[in-house]
């Protein structure tokens, strides 16, 4: 995930106007989260559902893009 940008609001669009750079940014930020689901499902078999630990976002970030 993008954390270094300010998740869940990404500040780093507040510093461009520039379409190019807006679509680049939105889309790494949601091909991060995509990775982050199936990443947390494959611990999950092993660990169990729900026990995942955030480690750089916040637990309640994390919930969010995993959608709990």
């Amino acid at each position: 995930m993008i954390i270094d940008v300010g998740y869940p609001k990404p500040c780093g669009l507040g510093y461009t106007d520039e379409r190019t750079i807006i679509s680049t940014y939105r889309s790494l930020i949601d091909g991060s989260e995509k990775h982050l689901r199936p990443f947390v499902k494959q611990i999950e078999a092993v660990i169990g559902v729900g026990n995942y630990g955030a480690q750089y976002l916040t637990q309640s970030e994390v919930d969010t893009i995993l959608d709990r």
